[in-house]
């Protein structure tokens, strides 16, 4: 009894985001207090990213849609280059043999280690003020990094209660995921497909009366929504088409999505995807996480103004500690 009890503690104290990540009831209420409750807990750093943030004064992702998708932008040059060696990896890699492995046949992911010199052109992109500061102006704080991966969906099965039908992320009260295609993402090739914000919001108040999985009376969030429930309030369905060198902002937290499905003539889908919560997230541990120098632990080249030294640092303190000590996992 003693040691079984020892040996909690012990997974407890190795596994620092187990409590509120597991015990934190999934619905909105719930998680927007603990949120706020951690505000008050971490102070000084959410003091500190949103300070941070007044450096950053740009166009914001549309608060009652919680998604944009920025074309013609002047970062195109720089994508085009990141993504033309992400794909020549990517076509290197056995996806075949991934996907016999993967718990999610339809969407297979690669890690990217960006605390590997191959890939500081991913942190070099993200720290420019058209990615960092639009994910900064929305969340109202300097983002943490969770995680950077490629996506690979075959198109060729779809499952029944899984994230191929509607569900809203719980991680935080906002997020951000950020999606660059490696190929031109298509009607035919599985596109994200999402409901805005504001319907999002009406949906999940309109839930409560609805015949789904509830605590405490409130709809759990990532639970697998059919369309049929969701559709009877007629919403508007976006699907987040887009062509190489376009960057794609998602807040997978407030719009009701649904992943690749197969249709007819489905053809694979390629993306590069970038995961950012606020500090707050219910990912993130409570405790145990050292205040990594970025620079020192990467060798990356310091900015000449001092507050992108300290955007970076944020950023990537969460990232850099759970490669070292795995705090957090991620599984889409």
């Amino acid at each position: 009894m003693l040691e079984k009890f020892r040996a909690t503690l012990s997974f407890i104290k190795n596994n620092p985001s187990f409590i509120h990540n597991y015990i934190i009831p999934d619905t909105k209420p719930l998680v927007s207090t603990y949120i706020s409750l951690r505000r008050i807990y971490q102070l000084n750093d959410f003091f500190e990213r949103k300070s941070l943030n007044s450096n950053y004064n740009l166009n914001k992702i549309p608060l009652n849609k919680g998604y944009l998708v920025k074309k013609n932008n002047s970062l195109k040059k720089k994508i085009h280059n990141l993504i033309k060696r992400i794909s020549h990896f990517s076509n290197s890699l056995n996806w075949k043999d991934m996907q016999k492995k993967s718990k999610k046949p339809f969407l297979i992911t690669y890690q990217l280690d960006l605390t590997e010199k191959k890939n500081f052109d991913i942190l070099s992109l993200i720290m420019e003020k058209e990615i960092i500061g639009i994910i900064s102006n929305y969340l109202k704080q300097i983002p943490v990094l969770l995680e950077a991966a490629i996506w690979y969906s075959p198109n060729k099965i779809f499952q029944k209660g899984r994230s191929q039908e509607f569900h809203l992320d719980s991680e935080d009260i906002k997020q951000i995921k950020l999606f660059l295609p490696i190929k031109n993402v298509t009607k035919n090739t599985g596109p994200l497909t999402i409901i805005s914000k504001q319907e999002t919001d009406k949906i999940y108040k309109n839930l409560k009366k609805a015949n789904c999985k509830k605590k405490f009376g409130y709809p759990i969030q990532n639970q697998k929504f059919n369309d049929n429930l969701i559709m009877q309030y007629k919403p508007k369905i976006i699907e987040l088409t887009g062509d190489v060198g376009d960057i794609i902002f998602l807040d997978t937290c407030r719009c009701l999505h649904y992943g690749s499905r197969p249709k007819r003539n489905s053809q694979p889908r390629w993306l590069l995807s970038l995961h950012f919560s606020t500090s707050q997230s219910r990912e993130l541990p409570l405790w145990g996480v050292k205040n990594y120098d970025a620079f020192k632990e990467l060798n990356f080249k310091k900015f000449s103004k001092d507050y992108k030294n300290k955007v970076l640092n944020n950023l990537l303190r969460f990232y850099i500690a759970n490669k070292k000590h795995n705090f957090y996992k991620h599984s889409y």
